[in-house]
């Protein structure tokens, strides 16, 4: 979006406060600045400023981009489109976070797939936290460099749903049918998305799943 485009699309908020209850993060925090209203009043701040104001980076960074405040706004505000515009604003200011500039660069250039990379991830985190305690809280949120202490780390699993349908006999009498399984249940809830295959399979229908891009 065009700085004109972004300034026009802030002056149709009427400030309603709508996008609160649907709103996944702020549900979970609490904090204005974490829903869209809020996240809007600070993107205005910094219209013709070099400077983000205090809590501009986590407000900007815990939008899961979900469109649930989007779809709910009566005056139609392009809020996920000003909050990735935001966040490239955000990039020319402060540049990119030295972990996520290394791993973009191993991904872009095909040095690491997606799979081994989580696959990589899935045995640090085994040989990292194996000596724990298997309820210890550390598990799940453990400091590490680049990781804010309030992330939850999921366990990443060893075989992703590509491993897992590898292997497997599909009916060839169904209905064909599409299934994204985007990155998260791919690589992180991978038995999830087998679930709704075996559901999808009763209903009469073959899930075809596009391999790894």
């Amino acid at each position: 979006m065009t700085p004109f485009e972004i300034e026009e699309e802030l002056k149709k908020c009427v400030k309603c406060g709508a996008c609160m209850a649907v709103c996944p993060i702020y549900r979970q925090t609490g904090r204005e600045d974490m829903v869209a209203r809020g996240k809007l009043n600070l993107i205005e701040l910094i219209k013709d400023s070099r400077e983000l104001p205090a809590g501009w980076l986590e407000a900007v960074d815990y939008c899961l981009l979900c469109c649930s405040c989007e779809e709910n706004c009566s005056k139609g505000v392009k809020i996920t489109e000003i909050i990735a515009a935001a966040r490239v604003q955000q990039t020319e200011i402060m540049g990119l976070n030295p972990i996520k500039k290394g791993v973009f660069a191993l991904l872009k250039n095909r040095i690491l797939s997606i799979s081994r990379f989580v696959k990589l991830g899935s045995f640090g985190q085994w040989l990292l936290w194996r000596r724990l305690p298997r309820h210890s809280g550390l598990v799940r949120r453990l400091p590490l460099p680049g990781i804010d202490e309030k992330t939850v780390i999921p366990a990443l699993p060893k075989r992703n749903l590509d491993d897992l349908l590898r292997k497997r006999q599909t009916p060839s009498d169904l209905q064909p049918i599409l299934f994204f399984p985007g990155c998260a249940t791919r690589y992180l809830h991978p038995q999830m998305g087998l679930d709704l295959i075996f559901v999808l399979e009763k209903l009469g229908f073959n899930a075809i799943v596009p391999p790894e891009f």
